[in-house]
């Protein structure tokens, strides 16, 4: 925690747990205008991933395949600009991941962060602004176990975005589905006030139930 002066870490193989706030404020791994660190990769065996535990650090953006919890702010502000490629940056989640937790890869600059993302269908859990992301153009759930969705869970305020909701939600809670096109489940009963918003350049272009 805040060792500025670390620009590249080593995790041990056979590691299963990073703890709460482990490698916050580790400002040396990430990004900045003179210096593209090395990212930090985490092992194979990680299954769990503590609050803010990498936050505003430099991680390699592929989750390990044993990965089931990513708590509350892990990667906050890790995943915003690839400045080595100069391109937007990216995130690969693992089939086998269950919980992501509120803010969990929350970006900041929001104008310079991911296009795309793929929600795996082994995740049940998604907390508020879990990703955050304003640029998203396109995000898939390829899964259906949810309930309901909760404050800010989508942002896709991209004009060209399009989002399918997960067939099994019920309920879409306030302010929790932000997109220019949203596709909606059969199952769908109940939308609270400013449940499913637009983008403010386009309006929402198709609201519409898919069988």
């Amino acid at each position: 925690m805040n060792c500025e002066n670390i620009h590249s870490f080593s995790l041990p193989d056979g590691l299963e747990v990073i703890g709460d706030i482990a490698f916050y404020g580790c400002w040396g791994t990430s990004y900045n205008d003179d210096y593209y660190s090395s990212p930090i990769y985490l092992p194979s065996s990680v299954i769990e991933i503590g609050k803010k535990a990498f936050d505003g650090a430099c991680v390699n953006q592929r989750m390990p395949e044993s990965l089931k919890k990513v708590d509350d702010g892990a990667f906050e502000s890790v995943f915003t600009y690839d400045f080595q490629h100069n391109r937007p940056d990216y995130l690969i989640l693992n089939e086998g991941l269950e919980y992501i937790g509120d803010r969990a890869f929350f970006s900041y600059n929001n104008a310079l962060s991911m296009k795309t993302l793929v929600v795996p269908s082994s995740v049940t859990h998604i907390g508020a602004e879990a990703f955050g992301d304003r640029n998203l153009e396109e995000l898939e759930f390829k899964g259906d176990s949810f309930e309901n969705f909760g404050y800010d869970v989508v942002l896709c305020a991209n004009n060209k975005s399009e989002v399918i909701l997960p067939s099994s939600i019920e309920v879409i809670q306030f302010a929790s589905v932000l997109a220019n096109k949203v596709i909606v489940g059969e199952k769908v009963r109940k939308i609270m006030p400013a449940g499913l918003s637009a983008t403010e350049s386009s309006g929402l272009q198709k609201v519409r139930t898919y069988h």
